[in-house]
């Protein structure tokens, strides 16, 4: 078992790690910031998960509540109950955090344009991949609509599913604090902290208003921004293969749940994969049992095409919403193009 699991788990970074050096990129904008706006001021958006939102920079939580001069049991996830008894932000959104890179853009800014010229609305939630933000951003009414996966039922809005306790759900935390603020007296309850499941007294109604105010907020802030940072496709080779490959869920990747045109593109996703596995990783290969092979096919292929896809549907969207705001792609992971 543990040669098993030693083999698989390097395959895996050593196949992350060929991924993000050929994917990697840097940010580069495509015109001078002050050819976006020409009133004074500017609206800037970042869209992303953990990279933009400062998890785990110093700041992101209050000083008792910092892995390093905080709670002593900080990687055996002891925190999340009292931080989330404290209605502490823990999953990201609108979170501004000091030498984040997206507080360094609006520093650069607000020297262009001056102190309390800089709008900013941080949309990013760590462990998001393209798909939530596809899922958020999208027409409801289009035919072509992302349809709703295990894996974004279990993200958004599952009580009763894979594990409905405090570290699942949390899109309902940053819905709940958008309906709150747009609906005052019509508040939506804090999740129990301290029950089993943690989301008994949130019912569906709830979660509906939450994920309904949630994606309002993404598309209003969108239509109105001069600048628009997108950074997804991390947790599409990061969190997500962490989470499906050994896990048997098949969350997400299952044909029957997936946007039909992913689905159409599939096998050549998995060619690619195996080509690419193959070419880098034969000896490693050898030794992983035939049913963990193609669970790590089918996880990398679907991985792979999604994100591709859903990049391409993503922009296509923003720009249906704002024809005219700067966008600027950081760390996209292109391995497609190698």
């Amino acid at each position: 078992m543990n040669r098993k699991n030693n083999c698989l788990r390097r395959i895996i970074s050593c196949a992350l790690v060929f991924c993000m050096l050929l994917g990697m990129s840097t940010m580069t904008f495509a015109a001078e910031v002050t050819d976006v706006n020409t009133d004074g001021k500017i609206n800037y958006v970042s869209i992303g998960a953990s990279n933009a939102n400062g998890y785990g920079m110093r700041g992101y939580l209050p000083n008792e509540y910092d892995p390093i001069t905080g709670l002593p049991d900080w990687e055996n996830n002891v925190y999340e109950v009292p931080v989330l008894k404290a209605g502490l932000n823990i999953y990201g959104y609108q979170q501004q955090v000091n030498d984040s890179y997206p507080d360094l853009i609006a520093d650069d800014l607000e020297a262009i344009f001056g102190a309390g010229n800089v709008e900013r609305n941080e949309l990013a939630m760590s462990s998001m991949r393209a798909e939530e933000v596809r899922f958020l951003i999208q027409d409801e009414n289009d035919p072509n609509a992302y349809p709703v996966d295990p894996y974004i039922k279990w993200r958004f809005y599952d009580t009763t599913g894979f594990n409905p306790s405090l570290d699942d759900n949390w899109f309902y935390f940053a819905g709940r604090q958008e309906h709150n603020r747009r609906n005052p007296g019509d508040e939506l309850p804090m999740p129990d902290a301290s029950a089993q499941p943690a989301f008994s007294n949130v019912t569906e109604e709830h979660f509906e208003k939450a994920l309904s105010a949630l994606r309002l907020a993404y598309q209003e802030y969108i239509a109105t921004a001069d600048l628009i940072t997108l950074d997804i496709g991390m947790n599409n080779f990061g969190v997500y293969l962490g989470h499906e490959i050994g896990s048997n869920s098949h969350y997400g990747h299952d044909l029957n749940t997936i946007d039909p045109a992913i689905a159409a593109v599939y096998d050549e996703g998995k060619a690619f994969v195996l080509d690419l596995l193959n070419e880098n990783f034969a000896a490693e290969l050898e030794n992983v049992p035939m049913d963990l092979f193609t669970e790590i096919i089918d996880v990398l292929a679907y991985a792979l095409v999604s994100y591709c896809y859903n990049f391409d549907v993503i922009v296509e969207r923003i720009r249906e919403l704002n024809p005219d705001a700067m966008i600027v792609a950081v760390s996209v992971q292109n391995i497609m193009a190698h």
